[in-house]
């Protein structure tokens, strides 16, 4: 599928996505890859109406329910058949539902962290990504870390019953212990 994703060409890819941009925020884009803001219409209309915020968009629009106001309790689920509140459902696998699996298994893994090379597991094969973050990455809490003797930039294993695979420790209070 080479050809639908620009032969692997980064910069192709960067060009392509750019596409229908204004001039002005296409240049800001490439000379700030760390990101850009950039306001919508709705601002503009907010301004007009004499409000300097963007997050006051509701005063014009009220809210996308059926009401227009905040719905705690979803008058739309409630008529489709569902609970209107959210609901909270244990895991099949987790240490409250599968006790003894904890036990053998004591973490809990959570997945999607967002890395600025990377979209989920995608890109690891692009080379030009790997150069900016060249191994796969586990992150976990100093106190984690102490108790199993795992030091930052450690090999380390991550297994579960379906099976294992290698990371390298990222040793950061950014996660949870």
């Amino acid at each position: 599928m080479a050809e639908q994703f620009w032969h692997g060409d980064l910069q192709a890819s960067w060009a392509a996505i750019a596409e229908g941009l204004p001039e002005e925020i296409r240049e800001e884009v490439y000379s700030n890859p760390e990101g850009v803001t950039v306001y919508a219409e709705a601002i503009d209309g907010l301004v007009e109406d004499g409000y300097l915020d963007a997050e006051r968009l509701y005063r014009l629009r009220g809210f996308p329910t059926a009401s227009g106001k905040i719905e705690f309790d979803s008058s739309e689920l409630t008529q489709a058949g569902h609970d209107g509140l959210p609901k909270y459902c244990e895991p099949v696998e987790s240490p409250i539902a599968t006790p003894g699996l904890a036990a053998q298994y004591p973490l809990v893994l959570t997945s999607g962290g967002r890395m600025k090379f990377f979209t989920h597991s995608q890109q690891r094969n692009a080379p030009s990504a790997l150069a900016g973050d060249p191994r796969p990455r586990v992150q976990i809490h100093p106190t984690d870390a102490a108790a199993r003797g795992i030091g930052d930039g450690d090999e380390v294993v991550v297994g579960s019953p379906r099976g294992e695979v290698r990371f390298w420790a990222e040793v950061t209070e950014a996660i949870k212990p």
